[in-house]
């Protein structure tokens, strides 16, 4: 009902009387500069929005939210909001050495996830454009900042940016993985990355250049010509040393397989239920590549 154009001051009446009442929540401040903003009255959605930010609306709501994109269009007043949220992410993230950097990778992944898992803020009835050309964007800044400084640490750019650097590099070719993973591995094993992170890259790196992998979280849908895809479920990548599966996983923290298997929307065949099963070892040249993590 609040999304008709003619019930705009309708909502916004709406959330002013909860802030009134006592409501102090900030996604009341929040909704308040979206409909602020929808009714063009920018001065007032801005001070709205300043608010809802320091009590805690999300920097990756309010960057991505199509009902505030006329705000931008005030570079001097939406520089204040970006100030903001730069303070935000350090107080989420204090005492790292690279805030700047931090701030561009976390904004690099906001801007990537757009119309992906921040889909919900596309709010327009256009069809949501391709965000390709920008992603690949990314991965080039990011290969910039990995070959002049090395994977991105959490002591220095933060936990958000230093995940950010993985959800963007995850989907690059296997001949540039060859180069960033072993650096990836490295901050993962000192407590500077996610290990459980760098063993998804080390799955999808097997998986795109010899059809296996070590962690099982990598699947395949195999689509012959005249298939529906959708008609295909999709399969797990054959696992290597799979009898030590699951203790290699928990070594690492790694989320309950089989519930992860149930996300991808696997079914996953035990072991002794496969007649056809043949084990595959570990490789000399997976150890040797920090590969057991």
């Amino acid at each position: 009902m609040f999304r008709d154009p003619a019930n705009y001051t309708i909502a916004l009446e709406h959330y002013l009387q909860k802030i009134k009442t006592g409501n102090p929540a900030f996604n009341n401040f929040y909704q308040a500069a979206c409909y602020y903003a929808l009714l063009k009255k920018q001065d007032m959605a801005f001070s709205y929005l300043k608010e809802a930010i320091k009590r805690g609306a999300k920097g990756e709501d309010v960057l991505t939210d199509t009902d505030l994109a006329i705000l931008k269009q005030d570079l001097n007043s939406w520089k204040e909001i970006a100030a903001l949220l730069k303070t935000q992410y350090l107080e989420r993230n204090p005492g790292i050495s690279k805030l700047d950097l931090g701030y561009e990778l976390w904004l690099m992944w906001i801007e990537d996830q757009r119309y992906r898992t921040l889909k919900k803020n596309y709010k327009l009835t256009a069809q949501a454009p391709n965000d390709l050309e920008k992603h690949n964007q990314h991965l080039l800044r990011l290969s910039e900042i990995i070959k002049a400084s090395g994977w991105p640490k959490y002591s220095e750019v933060g936990k958000e940016a230093g995940d950010a650097a993985f959800f963007i590099f995850q989907h690059d070719h296997a001949k540039n993985m060859s180069n960033v993973l072993p650096l990836f591995i490295a901050a993962a094993k000192a407590g500077e990355a996610d290990l459980t992170k760098a063993a998804m890259m080390i799955d999808r790196y097997l998986a795109y250049t010899e059809g296996v992998q070590i962690y099982g979280t990598q699947a395949i849908r195999k689509i012959e010509p005249g298939q529906n895809r959708n008609d295909i479920p999709l399969t797990l990548y054959p696992i290597a040393d799979e009898e030590n599966l699951i203790a290699r996983r928990n070594a690492i923290g790694m989320s309950d397989f089989l519930e992860n298997c149930k996300r991808l929307g696997v079914e996953y065949r035990p072991i002794p239920t496969r007649s056809n099963y043949e084990p595959i070892p570990i490789k000399k040249k997976w150890i040797k590549a920090g590969y057991l993590l």
